[in-house]
């Protein structure tokens, strides 16, 4: 194919019009730039499309068809759009550090053996306000700890295009279908991480309980069928009580109206000159819009 891109970034959007912008920047910004940006938007009902229609990079392709789909079945219509030798995904309201896909490019080159490479994040809530690090960054994966923690932060992922084009999700587990897909390729797969982070992944200070819960009990069914993928009983069992007593947490903090205490739990704290240097990068990306 003439002209083919080495990269395509994938974005499924839906009613994002507060974010879109600054995703796009993020991502247009970058200091590595053989890259084709594609956006679906899955049936948004505020100016989100507007927005993305706004820019005139010739870099970006927006596709939609005016129905709410689910993120599932956009990322596979995404998969199988992208013209690039490697596919980097992310959400329409995070924000890629200047240098991601620099990074994670090179990463891939330098180690050919690899199918998707993952790294941590650094969560900011709806103001751009940073609540602190997630995601661990580790070279040895097992899968009962994949199995245990899903591992990959899902917006982070980059990976060969035709290893998501042989997977693909599964669009009938909304809520799971990442950890699905680790699960089901991990035997026949190579996964890594870069051990910095490379995305500002958003997560507002507004706990939706029924979300969660429905998510949780989700995972329940879906980790039931799938234990005979697990060799350690041990593991299994362990997943299910940790399942379970997080979602009592939810419910009592929900009660005593700490609702936004489940968010921040599952951020590691930063120092504050680490702090003051992501504020920094997270400056630099807004400012440019």
């Amino acid at each position: 194919m003439e002209n083919r891109p080495l990269v395509s970034v994938v974005i499924p959007a839906y009613n994002c019009e507060k974010t879109i912008q600054y995703t796009i920047c993020s991502v247009i910004n970058q200091t590595f730039t053989d890259f084709e940006l594609l956006i679906f938007d899955d049936g948004s009902t505020d100016d989100t499309t507007n927005i993305i229609e706004s820019f005139s990079d010739i870099r970006i392709k927006l596709y939609k068809d005016g129905y709410n789909k689910g993120i599932a079945c956009r990322l596979n219509q995404l998969i199988n759009l992208a013209s690039g030798h490697y596919l980097i995904r992310m959400d329409g309201d995070d924000l890629m550090f200047p240098d991601r896909l620099e990074r994670q490019v090179k990463f891939l080159q330098e180690h050919p053996d690899v199918d998707v490479v993952g790294a941590p994040a650094i969560v900011i809530d709806e103001n751009n306000n940073i609540l602190g690090l997630r995601g661990r960054a580790s070279r040895i994966w097992s899968f009962d700890d994949l199995f245990m923690s899903s591992r990959f932060i899902h917006p982070t992922v980059a990976g060969k295009t035709e290893w998501f084009r042989n997977w693909q999700y599964d669009e009938s587990l909304s809520g799971c279908e990442d950890m699905d897909l680790w699960i089901r390729s991990f035997k026949n797969s190579v996964f890594a991480d870069v051990l910095e982070p490379v995305l500002f992944y958003r997560e507002p200070l507004i706990f939706r309980l029924k979300t969660y819960l429905k998510r949780q009990r989700l995972l329940l069914h879906y980790s039931w069928g799938k234990r005979c993928y697990i060799d350690n009983r041990g593991h299994f069992l362990q997943l299910i009580c940790k399942i379970l007593v997080s979602s009592i947490a939810a419910v009592f903090l929900h009660i005593i109206r700490c609702d936004d205490r489940m968010i921040r739990r599952r951020n590691e704290q930063l120092a504050k000159d680490s702090i003051t240097n992501y504020n920094y990068i997270l400056s630099k990306i807004v400012t440019k819009v």
